[in-house]
């Protein structure tokens, strides 16, 4: 099903590129328009379906059609609607996430981006610049609040349920799920035992990314039982304890 709709969009973007005989300047600035739309609703696609080739392929393409768009508005005196601003800024920013996340940990790739897109307003900068020093210096907790969907100022802009937020849901969903390995490394290592009071809970799910509550926090340390990492404690107070092996032993 994913497959099918990424390859019926593929075949309408090459369907919109192939017609792209016009005269007249207005159609001209309609068709790119249209040719952005149908580039930036398969990059949330490839998003939501985890298809990183997908994603680089189509995200790719979209600083320079937008560019291509500006001119022509420019020259036709049109001026951009802030709608079709806002689902550009939505697109650059799911290709920053993108790019952190493909190439982490390095971040060269990212950081090229952000300096040479001029879709990316400064306080979208600021923000995704902010997530990916928390990415690197490992501070999880404060990637944990930067990563959590409503404290991105652009998502009080967008429609909830517009495909342009989900994608970027996602995106930040996949950002928490790269860190959340070494979160628990770290977790693991420093600490020998969690108890099971709330505030424990609380802090605990924070430091591993975990957005869905106790529920969630149970699922991954069961699972972290099963491969020998935990131990629940007996008794009535519960917890956990944190199984280490003997140096020497894989």
């Amino acid at each position: 099903m994913g497959s099918n709709i990424l390859l019926l969009f593929r075949k309408l973007r090459e369907g919109i590129v192939a017609s792209s005989r016009v005269d007249d300047f207005a159609l001209e600035v309609t068709w790119l328009t249209a040719l952005l739309q149908v580039y930036e609703t398969s990059a949330c696609w490839s998003g939501l379906l985890n298809d990183d080739a997908q994603s680089t392929s189509t995200l790719s393409q979209i600083p320079d059609l937008y560019r291509k768009l500006q001119e022509q508005r420019s020259s036709n005196n049109k001026a951009t609607r802030s709608e079709s601003l806002t689902r550009s800024q939505t697109v650059a920013i799911l290709q920053a996430l993108h790019l952190l996340r493909l190439h982490h940990p390095s971040q060269v790739e990212f950081r090229a981006h952000l300096i040479s897109s001029d879709m990316v307003p400064a306080v979208y900068r600021s923000h995704v610049s902010s997530v990916a020093a928390a990415l690197r210096r490992n501070t999880y907790t404060r990637l944990d609040s930067l990563t959590d969907p409503n404290s991105h100022p652009l998502l009080r802009d967008l429609p909830k349920e517009a495909i342009h937020v989900k994608a970027l849901l996602v995106s930040f969903g996949r950002i928490r799920d790269l860190a959340r390995p070494q979160a628990w490394r770290c977790l693991h290592a420093a600490y020998r035992e969690v108890s099971a009071k709330e505030e424990v809970g609380r802090w605990l799910s924070r430091s591993l990314l975990l957005k869905q509550g106790p529920d969630q926090l149970s699922e991954w340390m069961e699972s972290k039982s099963k491969s020998g990492e935990t131990a629940k404690k007996p008794g009535e107070g519960g917890g956990w304890t944190f199984i280490r092996q003997a140096r020497g032993k894989s």
